[in-house]
């Protein structure tokens, strides 16, 4: 299956960029403001509202030079077969910075702990879907181009029974 015109390792490569790319639109940090017990998540909306952060802040920007990446080494070269070496590891140096960069933002997200408003309401932040997202597309892209995916679907046959020996 090669739709228009190109591998499939490259066109599934493309599409996983792409899902990385559109993650950095969903939100990466949420805010939860806690009053009197009740933890509310804000995203947007009324006065008073923490609006929640997208992917295109500090270490996101590694999401989108890696998706960037990944189309070009796609697009070079002859489309219709494999990658070579130097594009492979292209492509996977390309899904490693969109992985590296959510993973960079989630360490620094997870280390803020709690802040104030300028209420003095305390503020904890969480990752949000995009974050998420991106990382579980920078993850798969990888494991798909290194070719380890096809390493799990492939079936093991078993090896023949050994000859009698006279």
């Amino acid at each position: 299956m090669q739709p228009a015109g190109l591998h499939q390792r490259k066109l599934y490569a493309i599409i996983e960029a792409a899902i990385a790319f559109l993650a950095l639109l969903l939100p990466w940090t949420r805010y939860k403001l806690q009053m009197g017990g009740f933890n509310m998540f804000y995203g947007g909306g009324g006065g008073g509202s923490i609006d929640p952060d997208n992917g295109f802040r500090s270490w996101g920007w590694l999401v989108v030079i890696g998706a960037i990446g990944v189309v070009i080494t796609s697009l070079l070269g002859d489309k219709t077969k494999e990658y070579d070496k130097n594009m492979k590891l292209g492509a996977m140096g390309g899904f490693a910075l969109i992985a590296l960069g959510a993973i960079i933002y989630l360490t620094r997200l997870s280390s803020i702990g709690t802040l104030q408003t300028q209420d003095g309401i305390p503020v904890t932040v969480a990752s949000g879907m995009g974050l998420w997202s991106a990382l579980v597309a920078g993850l798969i892209g990888l494991a798909w181009v290194s070719g380890i995916l096809d390493q799990l679907g492939k079936k093991t046959t078993p090896n023949p029974p050994a000859s009698p020996t006279v």
